[in-house]
């Protein structure tokens, strides 16, 4: 997620808080398989694309790593780290 999108995500968590109980925001919660429908069908889409046109402009490195889990289930973990180009200031 890129750091241009930290101000609406600061705003939406201060709107939450502000308009629930604690208790009701302390309980909230979503499962792995819930959070893996909303990355796949809300935005993953979108993420991927703003990523991919990102790394066509600027230098980018990879990070693979592939494990198998104590059930022989297989893991892959791609990491790419890239420096945006921007003219605009911090």
């Amino acid at each position: 997620m890129s750091f241009d999108s930290a101000p609406q995500i600061i705003e939406f968590a201060k709107n939450i808080c502000s308009k629930y109980e604690p208790e009701v925001v302390n309980g909230a919660h979503s499962s792995s398989t819930g959070m893996t429908k909303i990355i796949k069908h809300c935005v993953g889409n979108t993420f991927k694309e703003i990523i991919l046109n990102d790394l066509k402009e600027c230098p980018y490195s990879l990070l693979i790593d592939c494990t198998s889990g104590s059930y022989g289930d297989s893991y892959i973990a791609v990491l790419v780290r890239y420096m945006k180009n921007s003219i605009e200031g911090p």
